[in-house]
């Protein structure tokens, strides 16, 4: 039997309050979900490290062999996870936070255990699927947990991405119901989801690429592959960095 919190709104600055972030964390740490607003959509998120709660999460959103993505609330989150090459260090300088998935290897140095874990859970081979969002509610919660969480789409019958908070939930409520999950739930609910196409699935990282300096887009979306490829030829803050 689930156990759902009632639905959570925004502040008027479309953040959560700290109290509604604890109850949250809450919810996660103990195996549970939150449906949450996304750029694009609304997302059903949890934590990525537990294999009993990705199986949950598969099912319950019918994505058995998909690839996961990941949101993190800092850069520096992310540097505990996943090499960011140079090229795609500028494309993040351009364009996050916003409605783009930059496909990261794992870092080497992550311990091997680990690393097989998390590529299991995710459904990757040695890359992880990294957001920066725009959605303040995903950076919050990832904050607070200190660690990434899964941002995987809510999508309809007919494969739409779902940006109504009242059918997004009931789907979510149905699969649970119907699939008999024993979890706590939870839910944010936001005036407006602010991009209204899907994100844009990419990378120019040289271990992943054909052509150095060259964009591979995996799915394209909100953000034009061209605009992604113009970037990667700009200097970026990283590259400042590097010079200090």
């Amino acid at each position: 039997m689930s156990q759902a919190m009632p639905p959570i709104r925004l502040t008027a600055g479309d953040s959560l309050t700290y109290e509604n972030v604890r109850s949250i964390r809450f919810c996660l740490d103990h195996g549970g979900f939150v449906v949450l607003p996304s750029d694009t959509g609304y997302s059903l998120a949890c934590l990525p490290f537990r294999q009993d709660t990705i199986t949950k999460l598969r099912a319950m959103l019918g994505h058995p062999n998909t690839s996961i993505p990941l949101s993190f609330g800092s850069y520096a989150m992310a540097a505990r996870y996943v090499a960011i090459a140079t090229e795609n260090d500028r494309i993040v300088d351009h364009h996050a936070p916003g409605p783009l998935t930059i496909v990261c290897p794992m870092r080497p140095d992550m311990a091997p255990e680990h690393a097989a874990a998390l590529a299991s859970a995710l459904h990757t081979e040695g890359t992880i699927g990294v957001r920066f969002p725009d959605s303040a509610v995903e950076r919050q919660i990832s904050i607070e947990c200190d660690r990434p969480i899964t941002t995987c789409a809510i999508r309809s019958a007919d494969g739409e991405i779902v940006r109504s908070f009242d059918d997004a939930l009931s789907i979510v409520r149905q699969s649970v119901e119907e699939l008999g999950v024993e979890c706590f739930l939870a839910a944010v609910n936001t005036r407006v989801i602010k991009y209204p196409m899907q994100s844009t699935v990419a990378t120019a990282d040289p271990h992943l690429v054909s052509t150095p300096s060259v964009v591979k887009v995996y799915r394209h979306g909100a953000i034009e592959a061209q605009d992604l490829q113009n970037s990667v030829k700009q200097l970026g803050w990283s590259d400042f960095e590097d010079w200090t």
